[in-house]
């Protein structure tokens, strides 16, 4: 999004980029409602904890003669053990009741619904739309030129390629519209030799066209 899906976005033709597969990393939690109403709460218990521990707090600042530096406390969490430590209530005996007591905690992607792969192995799917009016085989010409700047300056475990190119079904006519046009002149030049009988006057007719 940052670099790859801004460079290919001002080809000259191309309208938009979409993406698929992009599996953003979060923190999933993984609600147990069996461990969750055995200890009295729901969901919303879980909720209003987040919302009131899982933040990042103003705290003050430090200024000097020439300096001025915004203080904030760094209450958020980062990791799974962090999440699983979150307490949500305080039940019989002073006993501390805790997010990973009720719920399984991961770090996975955002959605799992979506998944892109080439050959096996696991990536993101980039769709180039072009424009109405553009050239469609003008747009995947410099698309692909594109693509080949970006891979030299990419690090070596990251790939581009090119999996799916409408713009072949495009050549692939325009090439069976050159054989019909040069089937046809060739029966022309036939059936007119035919009648004429030489290939002077053949000729001698031809450029009379």
């Amino acid at each position: 999004e940052r670099y790859i899906v801004d460079a290919l976005s001002v080809v000259d033709g191309v309208a938009r980029m979409w993406g698929s597969g992009m599996r953003r990393p979060a923190m999933r939690i993984w609600v147990d409602p069996k461990r969750l109403a055995a200890r009295g709460l729901t969901v919303t218990d879980i909720e209003d904890a987040l919302r009131r521990e899982n933040v990042q707090i103003p705290s003050g600042r430090l200024e000097s003669t020439a300096r001025e530096f915004t203080l904030r406390t760094n209450t958020g969490f980062q990791t799974v053990s962090d999440f699983e430590q979150l307490v949500l209530k305080r039940g019989d005996d002073d006993y501390l009741i805790r997010l990973g007591e009720v719920a399984d905690v991961e770090f996975a992607p955002e959605n799992i619904r979506s998944y892109s792969a080439t050959d096996g192995v696991a990536g993101m799917s980039l769709g180039v739309v072009p424009q109405s009016q553009a050239n469609l085989l003008k747009v995947n010409s410099d698309v692909t030129k594109r693509i080949e700047e970006l891979q030299s300056t990419l690090p070596a475990d990251i790939d581009l390629s090119i999996n799916i190119d409408n713009a072949m079904f495009i050549r692939a006519s325009m090439k069976e519209v050159a054989k019909a046009l040069s089937l046809a002149l060739f029966l022309v030049l036939v059936v007119i030799y035919a009648f004429i009988g030489t290939l002077r006057s053949l000729v001698w007719m031809w450029s009379l066209r």
